[in-house]
């Protein structure tokens, strides 16, 4: 970000030592014009009044410069900009005609015309105006006392001031770059809308959310507008659902072994980031109550979906935020700048085959750890932890990249994974009664979330 806002700064520095330094060069020759012990009265008087009516001129194009800059101003107003150019020129000349002490106030006008006139009319110009400052010179020194220094002098600072104005053009377009890159990348809460219905969400949808809100890029609004874009996508007649887990000790295991825990959704948040954090503070959102998978909703079906998963047999079981999920038509489960790895949907398969589930992933005990619901009330939720031998070779740890990748093929080969762009983020959905019956399909092919590379061989995909 510091990088982002060098340019602009420079810009500023630049823009405020012009100002300071025509006023300074303004009063230093009005203080000269005044401290003339011999000076026309008449000719100092038409010298004040030109310099205040300079001053007044410069000031208010500034202030008006500045105004447009800043979006307080109709951008309209800077047609006028030539006129006022001109005007601050004429006043400038007739000023330095009357005394050589104003000459060397064109050094900032010789900064602005490159800025603000075509090439080949600021070079004019430019020459125009080192001659009046020789003129100036030749008229009010005495006879026989200008010297070649006199015009070389202002000649060379032309040709400095022209070169920094042509440097704080290039810097100029360059800030002007980085904002018009900077809009690019920004994303609304409108767009990121738009972006979800052209993925194929659609209003009326029930959709389960995993997402990565850095993925998403800068976004207006932050996590309050992507959250925002998914409901405006869904619509009130829709259904939105967020994992907001709470794990105060790391694992699921180490939750339930912790001394003396009691979750309490009135006063626990979530581990899982800013935009369940966010979904969290929404109005209307339904949280269930659970020591290790709390599920967030809100919505048509937000209730339903959470209401019993603190009486459900098992995290994933009858009555969870997840079994009832898959029964609800028009159900998908979404990716937001995730890959296949961190789906906690995979479990719910796990929990219907029971036994019959190709692998053991489920440790011996069950815990009973009490939680409070939202009046209060006390509840002993059971809990049965992964097991750690199975656990270590899932999908999501970081080394399975090549079931991850196995995962998306297959899902994809078979239609079922819909893919596009959310923002800056790649994202997809898979509608979830097809996904629970395809993760069905292939755990009766021994393919499920903890296949090793070989298991994974043995069933290539074609």
């Amino acid at each position: 970000m510091r990088q982002e806002l060098s340019t602009p700064a420079l810009l500023r520095v630049m823009r405020v030592t012009l100002h300071l330094s025509f006023a300074a060069l303004l009063g230093l020759a009005v203080l000269r014009t005044l401290m003339q012990p011999s000076g026309d009265g008449a000719t100092t008087a038409v010298v004040l009044v030109l310099s205040a009516l300079l001053a007044t001129t410069y000031v208010l194009g500034t202030t008006v410069e500045n105004r447009v800059a800043g979006g307080r101003a109709n951008p309209a107003r800077l047609r006028w900009t030539p006129v006022w150019l001109g005007s601050v020129t004429v006043l400038w000349i007739a000023l330095a005609l009357l005394s050589r002490d104003f000459a060397w106030v064109v050094f900032p006008l010789f900064f602005l015309y490159p800025v603000l006139l075509p090439p080949a009319v600021a070079l004019v110009s430019i020459v125009v105006l080192t001659g009046v400052v020789v003129l100036s010179q030749l008229i009010h020194l005495p006879s026989g006392t200008f010297t070649a220094p006199m015009a070389v002098g202002p000649s060379i600072g032309a040709v400095v001031a022209v070169l920094v104005s042509y440097g704080y053009r290039a810097l100029y377009r360059d800030a002007r770059r980085h904002v018009s890159v900077i809009r690019q990348l920004e994303s609304t809460r409108a767009e990121l809308a738009r972006d979800l219905a052209r993925l194929g969400i659609a209003r009326g949808d029930t959709v389960f959310v995993h997402s990565s809100l850095k993925s998403l890029g800068y976004v207006d609004g932050g996590a309050a507008a992507v959250v925002g874009a998914l409901q405006d996508a869904v619509g009130p007649e829709g259904t939105l659902l967020v994992p907001t887990y709470y794990l105060p000790a790391g694992t699921v295991k180490a939750a339930c072994e912790m001394e003396g825990y009691v979750f309490d959704p009135n006063r626990h948040g979530t581990n899982m980031g800013r935009l369940p954090e966010t979904f969290l503070t929404q109005a209307a959102t339904h949280r269930s109550v659970h020591p290790t998978h709390s599920v967030s909703a809100w919505g048509r079906h937000a209730q339903y979906l959470t209401e019993a998963h603190h009486q459900a047999p098992s995290i994933f079981g009858e009555g969870s935020p997840w079994q009832r999920f898959v029964g609800i038509e028009g159900a998908k489960v979404l990716g937001l700048g995730v890959s296949m790895g961190p789906v906690t949907f995979y479990h719910v398969v796990e929990d219907a085959l029971g036994e019959a589930f190709p692998v053991p992933v489920w440790d011996e005990r069950t815990y009973h750890i009490p939680c409070l619901d939202r009046d209060g009330r006390r509840w002993e939720v059971p809990v049965r932890p992964f097991a750690r031998a199975v656990a270590a070779r899932r999908i999501d740890y970081a080394a399975r990249e090549d079931l991850r990748e196995y995962f998306r093929q297959e899902f994809e080969r078979t239609g079922l994974r819909v893919n596009g762009k959310v923002g800056d983020a790649q994202a997809w959905f898979i509608p979830a009664q097809g996904f629970f019956e395809h993760l069905r399909r292939l755990a009766a092919d021994d393919i499920t979330i903890y296949s090793t590379p070989e298991q994974l061989a043995a069933r290539p995909l074609s």
